[in-house]
């Protein structure tokens, strides 16, 4: 079951900003997993028995992922995730969005059927779902997953090939990005220092994942290419990354909690269009933050100090959440600040708010700063 959710700024402004969020791309990196999942098994390695040719062109169809992150928006579900085409049967899909904490929310199975030129998700998301749950809105009962887990099983294979190599030391396995059937993993040890983490490139060949390109600190464009990994997985290929580079330890340094960086496409919501570009998120409580028009104001602060400047158009302010816009040598970047009140606070669903006793802890933030090339007007 899903444990937690943060919601993000622009879901907290949509009253004042509109639909301000766009899905993040598929290339999303995921938090550290602190321990191999139990699920981590020789049979959840196993990937879908799918006849092939039709598993690879649904996994390209753009219109299947956007229906899922679409879902998954609507569910609040507003961390970054990697989207993993599972299965195909027909007209018919199973997928796997994986989060970007294992550690604290499972990953979601989603189940969708195609009607017309549109995917539409009929089940989920959710963890488990019995065959009569799938038959009774039109789904193959055969899309019910087994011991298939993606996440899972990508994890395993990345334990396998570090064994395989002799890895002596403990790591902690991140499943950072996806683009069809390749996906890239960090593999982070327990001591840095010590020793460098490194990347794994995988491929769902067949039944299983397998690793096709690492361990290893630096890949050559062109040994990517030989083993058919995109382009666009190598490490720092995403757009803005060098953005969030510079700024993930200052901005975290600010806020004194976790930073996280994560490749993510955005609305530009005064230019209009969907930015592919990076992003960096932290949460916290009111314990952690004063409030929102402080902690946007401390930000705008750091990125001034970096040659950014504030753009006027984009500034966005209420009780619960703030939004702003600032320009850089050519790139766009805008943040975010909001917070929402704890379940357990049980609000009145009558009154504002900023009407709620709460205490600073039952106050939770969220804080994310999008990043991007984008044209100076």
């Amino acid at each position: 079951m899903v444990r937690r959710f943060l919601a993000g700024a622009c879901a907290a402004l949509a009253l004042t900003l509109g639909a301000c969020g766009a899905p993040p791309a598929v290339i999303t990196p995921t938090a550290a997993v602190t321990a191999a999942p139990a699920a981590a098994t020789a049979g959840a390695a196993a990937a879908p028995a799918t006849p092939a040719a039709a598993a690879a062109a649904t996994a390209n169809d753009p219109a299947i992922e956007q229906a899922v992150r679409q879902k998954l928006k609507d569910a609040g579900m507003t961390g970054p995730y990697t989207i993993i085409v599972e299965a195909v049967v027909g007209d018919a899909a199973r997928v796997q969005a994986i989060p970007a904490d294992l550690a604290q929310v499972d990953p979601a199975w989603m189940f969708l059927k195609k009607q017309g030129d549109q995917w539409v998700v009929l089940a989920g998301p959710g963890t488990a779902f019995p065959p009569e749950d799938l038959t009774s809105v039109g789904l193959p009962a055969t899309l019910v997953p087994g011991d298939e887990n993606s996440a899972a099983a990508i994890e395993q294979a990345v334990r396998e090939r570090l064994n395989a190599d002799g890895a002596t030391t403990t790591y902690t396995v991140t499943i950072q990005a996806g683009i069809g059937d390749f996906v890239r993993a960090r593999a982070i040890p327990t001591d840095p220092a010590v020793i460098d983490p490194a990347w794994l490139f995988l491929q769902r060949s067949g039944s299983a994942w397998r690793v096709v390109a690492g361990p290893g600190s630096a890949f050559a464009p062109e040994d990517l290419a030989a083993a058919g990994v995109p382009a666009a997985l190598a490490p720092g290929a995403e757009p803005g990354t060098p953005t969030c580079d510079t700024l993930r330890e200052p901005l975290a340094a600010l806020l004194k909690v976790d930073v996280a960086q994560s490749a993510a496409d955005f609305n530009d919501i005064i230019g209009g269009g969907n930015l592919s570009g990076c992003q960096l998120s932290a949460a916290g409580t009111g314990a952690n933050f004063s409030s929102v028009a402080d902690v946007a104001r401390q930000i705008g602060a750091l990125l001034a100090e970096r040659g950014w400047q504030a753009d006027p158009q984009y500034v966005a302010d209420g009780p619960t959440g703030a939004l702003q816009g600032y320009r850089n040598a050519g790139e766009l970047a805008q943040v975010s600040v909001d917070w929402e009140p704890a379940a357990e606070a049980d609000c009145p669903s009558d009154q504002p708010v900023t009407d709620c006793k709460l205490t600073p802890a039952q106050q939770l933030y969220t804080i994310t700063l999008n990043a991007a090339p984008a044209t100076q007007r």
